[in-house]
């Protein structure tokens, strides 16, 4: 509990503050600018009791993942339900094109860059896939912009997962299934076992059909890639035009497979498929 006395705090109000932790901010946490010896942390709060289960989930699975593909915590306080992070002047993934218009930042906007933190992407997917804590299922991605908005993005232009309170575990030996919340999901970037399987019959969820983790594989497909346009920034030279492309278009076409793979009735599925995309990458020279 001392720990929690140790913080000058201010409620965040600036709009980079606010951006890094949109969500948590208007449901479950109250987010807060703090100081701790000289340097800027976030400090967390529980908004609301109803989200206690959530909160005490995400607080444990940040501790269980400590990593560099995870956000680093800093240190909390059971009793007041609160907890302290590192924080990141970027913040949200979902603010890079704003980071990279500022004239401070343009120098990093290459394609290199962009290609890194798409899979940066894929090797935090892998690590929770194999996790300490289990084999873990990104919840809170029901769209591309929700599943961005769970990373942050680092000073230096790598990436680092913050949003830890909707991660089920799967553990498909053993008839561990997930299903993502009670209501039908629809969209394009929606894997297709989440579909509700039977029609125009109404939905229910007893009926509905538990998946597993390779509905996070699924999603790592050209509208990733696209998400950080990294062809429209092969501009260097037309020999890196042509390196580029065909380089991305192998990492695609490794992910078009997985998604192919994923799909096929009865197929066991192996961590290799997505160890396939990310030894790819480390193919590439920068």
């Amino acid at each position: 509990a001392s720990l929690c006395g140790a913080f000058v705090s201010r409620r965040c109000g600036s709009a980079p503050f606010l951006n890094h932790f949109t969500l948590k901010t208007l449901v479950s946490l109250q987010v807060y600018l703090a100081e701790w010896s000289g340097q800027k942390v976030a400090l967390c709060r529980l908004a609301s009791q109803d989200y206690l289960e959530d909160f005490l989930h995400g607080l444990g699975m940040l501790q269980a993942l400590q990593d560099t593909a995870v956000v680093q915590l800093v240190g909390l306080c059971a009793e007041d339900h609160s907890f302290v992070t590192e924080y990141h002047l970027h913040c949200s993934l979902l603010n890079l094109e704003g980071v990279f218009a500022q004239e401070q930042h343009q120098f990093h906007d290459t394609w290199q860059i962009r290609l890194r933190l798409a899979l940066d992407y894929v090797s935090i997917l892998h690590f929770l896939h194999n996790s300490p804590a289990g084999r873990q299922v990104v919840c809170d991605s029901s769209s591309l912009e929700k599943t961005l908005s769970q990373f942050l993005l680092t000073s230096d232009f790598w990436l680092v997962v913050n949003d830890l309170d909707a991660l089920p575990e799967v553990d498909v030996g053993g008839g561990l299934l997930v299903k993502f919340g009670h209501q039908e999901l629809t969209g394009d970037f929606v894997a297709p076992e989440q579909l509700w399987p039977f029609g125009n019959k109404s939905l229910s969820d007893d009926l509905m059909p538990g998946y597993d983790e390779k509905t996070d594989i699924w999603k790592v497909h050209d509208e990733c890639f696209n998400r950080f346009h990294i062809s429209a920034r092969v501009r260097d030279t037309e020999v890196l035009k042509v390196t580029g492309s065909l380089k991305l278009a192998s990492l695609q076409q490794s992910a078009k497979q997985i998604r192919k793979w994923t799909k096929t009735p009865g197929l066991v599925f192996s961590n290799y498929h997505v160890s396939r995309v990310i030894s790819d990458y480390h193919l590439i020279t920068f």
